[in-house]
């Protein structure tokens, strides 16, 4: 049986390879990426290069490594293309560590390996406290023979898979709850600010005085009252002026 270094290799597909060890090839360069990339793990659901056609660098392993119907049997279920791709996501943004990573063909289109991942609950997105655990994992994959892309998986050590699911599940749901405590956080931060700008606001107004109906038939008889003293004054303006015009003009005809 041929067995697989983990030596740098192309991950194209070459028809002078076997489908077997192309995709060796393609799945030790995938599972290494976890612990190895240099992205952010928070760039990983929106980062594209054109470089991979649009895809993120981890979107662009996975499809080089797995075929589109790509499924994991266990426990009598199959696991599809966006629930492993999920898995990937988590195990990329946590860096997950694979060792001991060993391959070995069984024939052209079926491979076996091995590796051991390092889950390390002690992180800034998890709410459990716990020693670093050493899981083991054998499986089986199946080749397509046109492409060199895994078609098939079958875990010989499904507790394995079964706990590193869980693992990964248990942090997205420890992401989405902070992420919704930040958001509320956020929001109550936001209402706080508005209800004093509002105080703020009406405090500064000045208040506009409220006058009763007795104040205003008050004001009315004031303005009527100054109108009439108004009236008389000009009368006797007027009456004094013809007084002194009348008497200019004795004044004048009594000096012609």
């Amino acid at each position: 049986m041929d067995t697989i270094s983990t030596s740098t290799s192309t991950s194209a597909y070459s028809s002078s390879s076997s489908p077997s060890r192309t995709a060796m090839n393609n799945l030790r360069i995938y599972l290494e990426s976890f612990s190895q990339h240099t992205m952010m793990p928070s760039s990983i659901s929106t980062s594209t290069s054109t470089d991979f056609g649009g895809l993120t660098h981890l979107e662009y392993l996975f499809d080089t490594t797995f075929y589109k119907t790509i499924r994991l049997d266990l426990n009598g279920r199959s696991y599809r293309r966006d629930f492993l791709l999920c898995q990937a996501k988590c195990n990329y943004k946590r860096r997950l560590r694979v060792q001991n990573l060993t391959m070995e063909i069984l024939d052209n289109e079926t491979f076996h390996y091995t590796f051991d991942i390092i889950l390390d609950n002690n992180d800034d997105q998890s709410t459990i406290t716990a020693p670093p655990k050493l899981l083991q994992f054998h499986s089986i994959a199946t080749v397509s023979n046109r492409n060199g892309k895994i078609i098939k998986i079958k875990p010989m050590t499904g507790s394995a898979y079964v706990e590193l699911f869980e693992f990964n599940i248990n942090y997205v749901i420890d992401e989405q709850q902070q992420q919704q405590q930040q958001q509320q956080q956020q929001n109550n931060n936001n209402n706080k600010a508005l209800q004093a700008n509002t105080t703020s606001t009406i405090s500064t107004k000045k208040a506009t005085p409220v006058i009763t109906s007795e104040q205003q038939q008050q004001q009315l008889m004031n303005n009527t009252q100054k109108k009439r003293r108004r009236k008389q004054q000009q009368r006797k303006s007027s009456g004094i002026i013809r007084r002194v015009s009348g008497l200019f003009s004795c004044v004048i005809a009594t000096t012609e």
